[in-house]
């Protein structure tokens, strides 16, 4: 599996978190990667989305939602999106989750 580099911090959240040197795009977030089953995941525009479909594996991709950077919020690999904890661990939907946001 390829992945893009993750450098030793984090972009500001609703920005694009690729990196390039040394600092993060900036633009505002269009889409939300899960790069890997343990959760790995990152936000970016739709420029390095589709630098990052012709460039690396990742698990999946879904339009950025603002319930992606709530905390506790799980991705739901079977839906495609992400939810809030309490909606999954209270049973509605009886959902899987891959890992956290």
């Amino acid at each position: 599996m390829t992945l893009p580099p993750f450098p030793n911090g984090h972009a500001p959240g609703l920005e694009c978190s690729r990196w390039m040197s040394d600092r993060h795009c900036g633009k505002p977030a269009t889409w939300h990667i899960i790069w890997t089953p343990a959760g790995e995941n990152g936000l970016c525009c739709n420029t390095h989305m589709d630098e990052a479909r012709h460039t690396w594996s990742f698990l999946a991709a879904h339009p950025y939602d603002p319930i992606c950077s709530v905390a506790g919020a799980v991705f739901v690999h079977a839906e495609n999106h992400c939810v809030v904890t309490d909606l999954y661990e209270s049973g509605v939907g009886e959902r899987e989750a891959t890992g956290t946001t």
